[in-house]
């Protein structure tokens, strides 16, 4: 059985952060801090096949916004025919020159995290920042989008949690006044105990239910790519164990012929049939779970 190369890329330009986010890996991982060097990423954008089909997504769990030459990248993988571009950020840190940046780079698709209405909820899980501020940059942006007559579309972030469920409605009418092109509700990920208290009490808001699935599909359809060349089959996968369960590093070999060799689909293949196989991958069902609640476009 041989897999097709996935459509969804997800390159993480940076393992560093701003912010401490409760649940978040960022302030967890014991990796070396560093940021993706442009000629790593210009040989994955240069090796990935068929690439009017694809669409990579600049982020993992940091903030890639934070990489001085994200511009640059973006420009680079629009110029070289790949479909969609995406970045998920907390946007923090964002003036109107770098918001017309992202717009001068052709990005397609942005996602902001904001997941409270208010500062005192807000501070609660997202923590070192002002929500003023962030509100303020999501305008500078529309606000340019709107003027400029184009891209990209924006997202707000919303994951629902235990302390902000009573905010469903609100954030529906902040989204509309803000002027952005979706609201999506996720649900909250938690992958440890000490977590167990944000999911939301309203059960219908929860990811957490039974599936009962010995499988994963999420290494056929993606792969994730590290700013340090090693490549892993599952975001879901960090600190520590991304060494351990690497199926390849992108210095080996071309990007294409490396996810065709026998230890990538040999990997593909065992989560697909049995993901039990897998040590790391037995007790997560994560790739079977709705990740949102509700998506709303305006």
């Amino acid at each position: 059985m041989q897999t097709n190369f996935p459509k969804d890329i997800m390159i993480e330009v940076t393992n560093i952060c701003n912010l401490r986010c409760t649940t978040c890996y960022s302030h967890q991982d014991s990796r070396e801090k560093d940021y993706m060097k442009f000629n790593t990423f210009k040989k994955i954008i240069d090796e990935i096949p068929n690439k009017k089909n694809k669409t990579i997504s600049l982020y993992n769990y940091w903030e890639p916004l934070l990489h001085k030459k994200i511009w640059e990248f973006i420009s680079y993988a629009k110029q070289n025919q790949i479909k969609n571009i995406k970045i998920a950020t907390n946007w923090t840190h964002l003036t109107t020159e770098k918001s017309l940046e992202l717009i001068k780079a052709w990005l397609d698709y942005i996602s902001i995290s904001v997941d409270w209405t208010t500062q005192k909820i807000y501070e609660q899980f997202r923590k070192w920042w002002n929500l003023n501020t962030v509100l303020t940059n999501i305008k500078k942006l529309v606000n340019l989008k709107q003027k400029l007559w184009t891209w990209p579309i924006i997202e707000l972030q919303f994951i629902i949690m235990s302390h902000n469920e009573h905010q469903v409605t609100s954030i529906e009418k902040l989204a509309k006044n803000l002027w952005v092109d979706i609201l999506r509700y996720k649900t909250v990920l938690i992958k440890e105990i000490k977590w167990k208290h944000l999911i939301p009490n309203e059960k219908g808001y929860s990811r957490y239910k039974k599936t009962n699935k010995n499988y994963c599909n999420k290494p056929k359809e993606w792969i994730v790519i590290n700013f340090d060349w090693t490549v892993i089959p599952c975001c879901y996968i960090t600190d520590k164990q991304i060494e351990k369960y690497s199926i390849w590093n992108v210095n080996d070999d071309n990007l294409e012929k490396l996810f065709y060799s026998e230890k990538s689909q040999d990997f593909v293949r065992k989560v697909e049939e049995d993901k039990s196989k897998i040590e790391y991958c037995k007790g997560c069902d994560e790739g079977n779970l709705d990740l949102d609640y509700r998506v709303v476009n305006f």
